[in-house]
């Protein structure tokens, strides 16, 4: 993987939605701000890399050919970006309680 593969649109696309919609804005507590922000953006990541993974496993089985590594690291970019739109929504608009 190389700076040339990072920088094509839809991962980058990728990177920077995730990135964004990860934060979590407190104007008065830069703490808070930094602590939630980091903890949406590993836990998404976490959770997209986990489905991927579980997603490959079940590939692998029932047709016995998995993802390929650019495959794998865009589904599990993407499932993370979804992931943090949830989060967005729940956060910010209240969505979910």
């Amino acid at each position: 993987m190389n700076l040339r593969w990072l920088l094509q649109p839809k991962v980058f696309a990728a990177i920077v939605l995730w990135v964004l919609l990860s934060l979590r804005i407190y104007p008065l507590d830069l703490m808070k701000t930094l602590w939630d922000s980091g903890k949406i953006f590993i836990g998404s990541g976490l959770y997209g890399l986990g489905i991927t993974i579980i997603f490959n496993g079940l590939l692998a089985k029932f047709t016995k050919k998995g993802l390929n590594r650019d495959q794998f690291i865009k589904m599990a970019l993407w499932l993370a970006v979804l992931t943090a739109v949830g989060a967005s929504l729940e956060f910010y608009f209240g969505m979910g309680k």
